[in-house]
């Protein structure tokens, strides 16, 4: 006989959406494995599943598969690939508001936003949580570019701007051009490769609106977290948390090529928060906040990245946090 949770799942209807260029086409080995674990599963339990691989643009995007399923009445929606992947699919379910929930198997390069919330790094690990896991509600990022209040994105991990954004941008190169490269020395090649290249220091204003705090200057960096976690290794924002609301930041002040260095392996550990060319409450902690302003005060644009994707620049971003408005399911004990 099925268990209550089986004949529950049995009932639901289920989307699997597979990047196969996710991690420079690797996710697609991924593809056979989950067509025969929903063979066994149809035959076992008899949960039928839907799976459809994604397209980079057009209406078999992840976005619009995802927004398709939402307002079609499917409860769960199982995503394979990295974080880009994930955000994309986000984006397309909170389009309609439903009540869908988002499974995630993570097979991109980095990972982060699954590694944050506690997902299994094992495709088997990772089939069982998406069948048998537990809905939880997640913070998600938004961002306003310019003065265009209906240019909005989202991102559900990270935000960056300046050296952090650049990073992004080289990483991305790198994956086409080096994709035999572990991730992690890929990620640490872009961060090498950026600062032999130029170092640039914007000028910036950040407003923390909920707090009216606010911190002007040049900056190295500048890293706004819903989780803790980027670049696959480094923990910029490490107390940052899925669950509260609010936005980590952490403000690198200008600072020279060797100070970096020598932050690097400190950031790896988050133990980079306790130096002087990052910014600190007055609790001696990475500031937080629902919501922020970023713009340049010398109105040259200034690079940003979500998750990953990096935007076209611009002199002013508003940022806010979307409290819980995610639904994701996780493990049977998340880390909240």
């Amino acid at each position: 006989m099925k268990s209550d949770e089986e004949e529950k799942v049995a009932t639901k209807k289920i989307l699997v959406l597979l990047n196969p260029s996710a991690n420079m086409g690797k996710a697609l080995f991924y593809s056979n494995a989950i067509s025969e674990w929903s063979r066994r599963l149809q035959q076992e339990r008899g949960i039928a599943f839907e799976i459809r691989h994604t397209e980079q643009t057009g209406l078999r995007s992840a976005f619009n598969l995802a927004k398709w399923a939402a307002q079609n009445g499917y409860e769960r929606l199982i995503a394979v690939g990295g974080d880009g992947t994930m955000q994309e699919v986000a984006r397309g379910m909170l389009i309609n508001g439903s009540g869908m929930a988002l499974a995630a198997i993570m097979a991109g390069t980095g990972n982060d936003w699954g590694k944050g919330l506690g997902i299994p790094e094992t495709m088997a690990d990772a089939l069982e949580v998406a069948l048998s896991g537990h809905p939880v509600l997640v913070d998600v990022g938004q961002v306003e570019l310019g003065a265009k209040t209906n240019d909005r994105r989202i991102f559900i991990n990270v935000a960056g701007f300046g050296l952090d954004a650049r990073i992004a941008r080289t990483a991305a190169t790198f994956k086409q051009e080096l994709s035999f490269l572990p991730h992690k020395l890929l990620y640490l090649r872009a961060v090498f490769s950026e600062l032999i290249l130029r170092m640039d220091y914007p000028r910036l204003k950040i407003v923390a609106a909920d707090s009216g705090a606010c911190w002007e200057g040049e900056f190295t960096m500048v890293t706004v977290g819903i989780g803790p976690s980027c670049g696959a290794i480094f923990k910029l924002t490490p107390a940052a948390s899925f669950y509260d609301g609010l936005f980590d930041m952490c403000l690198v002040q200008r600072a020279s090529r060797l100070k970096i260095v020598r932050l690097l392996p400190l950031a790896i550990s988050g133990g980079h928060v306790n130096r002087p060319e990052v910014s600190k409450d007055k609790e001696g902690k990475l500031p937080r906040s629902s919501s922020l302003q970023v713009s340049s005060i010398d109105c040259r644009p200034v690079p940003c990245h979500l998750d990953g994707e990096v935007l076209p620049p611009s002199i002013n971003y508003q940022i806010a946090t979307l409290p819980k408005a995610l639904r994701v399911v996780l493990p049977n004990n998340p880390r909240i």
